[in-house]
């Protein structure tokens, strides 16, 4: 008896798999197995064809361009951008009118590199200027290394748990010999690093933090390549993170030490007890700073984190999803060591 079966075969030309239509002995084994032979030929290419390879050095050239521009205050410094897609804040915006536009002194920044989805996040701080600001960029581009869509959430005073210099004591090493502003108007000395939360959070004891200990505070160094988590561990990992606002069932893999770093409040005072599930849902209360008050009276429901875009380095462990916190633009960082979350860093827009 006669039937006709579906064949898949890659078209190198095109990048695709293509169904032809062959007519096949149903009786005839040896034809059956040659034709799921290809069929699992085809499979195989077409898996490999959709994870895009990229250049690390290709993503490495546009981060080291991302920072040009944005020092210069000129987008031009990325390239043509007519036909890129734009956003700030989630929303289509006018490269030539936005934060590259503007000339900044960048004090930190640290960047991912996704040579599979050939995608970039770049964390910067400008914590010195007359207007501070903290901004997370992914960018997205063809295999080929063209840019496509540009997407940055750009955070300044005003927005949740703003304080440049907060983060950036978090993020640089040295940074501790920078003064902090209080909400005195004056500023604090070096050893009183604790004040500058109690002016977004309110009073709460912690554990003094001491300038010799901002050295070794995180540590987002290259892992050695027999040590790394798989992109999927790395991803289960923010995704349990994720899942636990409107999952409180969820098992998310807390590592020992944690430390997480919320707009400019840190939950870290470099002990080996530091903990990164602090106001995270229990089922028992959700008065915390990661269920804020911009959520409405209903947060304690549940919150749901959609719309997520990854972007993911093996090599340093990390990922970043930009997420819709509800219906705020929000950016997550990892640092993932051995399957265990070691950092985290969110950027949440409140006026966007």
């Amino acid at each position: 008896m006669e039937s006709t079966l579906g064949k898949m075969e890659m078209d190198p030309s095109l990048g695709k798999v293509l169904f032809l239509k062959v007519s096949t002995n149903l009786a005839s084994a040896d034809r059956l197995s040659s034709l799921f032979s290809l069929a699992a030929l085809a499979a195989s290419l077409f898996s490999a064809s959709a994870s895009a390879q990229c250049a690390r050095e290709t993503l490495v050239a546009a981060t080291n361009k991302l920072l040009q521009a944005q020092t210069s205050g000129k987008p031009e410094a990325l390239g043509a951008l007519e036909s890129v897609a734009y956003l700030e804040q989630f929303k289509k915006a006018d490269a030539t009118k936005g934060i590259l536009a503007t000339p900044l002194v960048l004090d930190f920044n640290r960047s991912l590199h996704d040579t599979v989805q050939c995608t970039t996040y770049t964390e910067m701080i400008s914590a010195k200027g007359s207007h501070p600001y903290v901004i997370g960029t992914q960018m997205h581009f063809t295999p080929e290394g063209v840019l496509t869509n540009f997407s940055s959430l750009v955070t300044d005073k005003g927005d949740w748990l703003f304080n440049a210099t907060g983060t950036l004591y978090v993020c640089y090493p040295w940074s501790h010999l920078l003064p902090i502003p209080n909400a005195r108007g004056g500023h604090n000395g070096p050893r009183d690093a604790t004040s500058m939360s109690r002016e977004y959070i309110g009073p709460r004891k912690r554990a003094p933090i001491l300038p010799e200990r901002w050295a070794s505070r995180e540590k987002w160094d290259v892992i050695p390549e027999d040590q790394r988590d798989s992109r999927e561990t790395i991803k289960a990992a923010a995704d349990a993170y994720a899942d636990i606002f409107n999952n409180k069932t969820v098992k998310v893999p807390w590592g020992t030490p944690c430390a997480r770093l919320e707009g400019g409040m840190y939950t870290g005072s470099g002990s080996a007890n530091d903990r990164c599930d602090v106001g995270i849902p229990n089922g028992e209360s959700h008065v915390s700073h990661q269920i804020p008050l911009f959520l409405g009276a209903n947060s304690h429901l549940g919150v749901k984190l959609v719309n997520r875009r990854y972007v993911i380095d093996e090599t340093i462990g990390a990922v970043d999803v930009f997420i819709d916190f509800a219906s705020v633009p929000d950016s997550h960082e990892f640092r993932v060591e051995k399957g265990k979350i070691r950092y985290v860093h969110t950027l949440t827009v409140m006026g966007g």
